[in-house]
């Protein structure tokens, strides 16, 4: 096997991981967590998302400006994709990787 399926089979498995311990430490409380959301209204969930992806495109373009500024020559998509791919890892790592 080469790297890469080695690599999928990794994220796969701390996926699962991650799943495990998000569904333990819920317990029996995951039941009326679902129900709350499936009362929820949609404008709520929408406004919720809305708020997540623009505070994490904030984030990026925070960083593309800092970087830029420091004579890089980075792009604003590379920018926002870094502030994407440091919130997947806070989520990972339950946030002590912002540490």
């Amino acid at each position: 096997m080469n790297k890469k399926i080695y690599k999928v089979i990794l994220y796969a498995v701390l996926f699962a991981l991650m799943i495990f311990i998000i569904i333990k430490m819920m317990g029996n409380r995951i039941d009326n967590v679902l129900i709350l959301l499936k009362n929820m209204k949609f404008k709520y969930i929408l406004v919720i998302l809305l708020c997540v992806f623009s505070y994490t495109f904030m984030e990026g373009f925070i960083t593309w400006f800092v970087a830029k500024n420091t004579s890089c020559t980075i792009k604003l998509k590379d920018g926002i994709l870094c502030g994407y791919y440091t919130a997947i890892f806070r989520a990972l790592t339950f946030g002590c990787g912002s540490v």
